[in-house]
């Protein structure tokens, strides 16, 4: 019968390989490994905080993989647009012999059509910025028709006055309240092992 706990002497606990299927069972007679002592439940948590660990140090690589990605996706466009730049500079020259009628003319561009794609001019746009509170503060003077009032209720403040019940909420009049639904989520288990450095 292999063994799937071990008392802690050694400081490691070796497992068979799978010890993290659904359920932990002993290949031979088909037992359920179970916690039943401290030093059970502390190996298991323990056991926990490994996998954790484990899954935070990928993490942190997967991330580090993201960033240097990205920073080659950035050298990559920077290479493209070296190598395509004088040949969007000559296309650009063939845009301006293009007659007028030829090209499709929209309200913020123009394109002229070819067999592999199109070339396409964007005419100036604007981009406005602004600052929330400072354009507010603005408005108040000289057009306060332009703000808008968004009324919300202070709950926290007010669920102090309720008496909340598994069917709804009361106020201190007594008053249910409608539009109130109180819904109780089912009691959960965590486990929290120690952060492993």
């Amino acid at each position: 019968m292999s063994e799937i706990y071990q008392p802690e002497d050694t400081g490691e606990i070796e497992l068979p390989e799978g010890y993290f299927d659904e359920i932990l069972t002993d290949e031979e007679d088909g037992t359920r490994f179970t916690v039943d002592s401290d030093e059970k439940a502390d190996w298991a948590v323990k056991k926990i905080g490994e996998e954790k660990a484990e899954f935070e140090r990928l993490k942190e690589l997967a991330e580090l993989n993201i960033s240097r990605l990205k920073e080659r996706i950035e050298k990559e466009k920077e290479q493209f647009e070296r190598r395509t730049a004088y040949l969007t500079g000559r296309l650009e020259e063939y845009f301006e012999t293009v007659p007028k009628t030829s090209l499709n003319k929209a309200a913020t561009q123009e394109s002229y059509k070819l067999l592999s794609g199109k070339l396409v001019r964007k005419y100036p746009s604007r981009e406005i910025k602004y600052k929330d509170d400072e354009l507010v503060e603005f408005l108040k003077t000289s057009a306060p028709e332009y703000i808008k009032t968004v009324q919300k209720p202070m709950w926290a403040d007010w669920k102090k006055t309720l008496k909340i019940t598994d069917s709804g909420a009361v106020t201190a009049d007594g008053e249910i309240v409608p539009c109130i639904t109180v819904t109780t989520t089912p009691e959960r288990f965590e486990v929290k092992p120690d952060k492993i450095s």
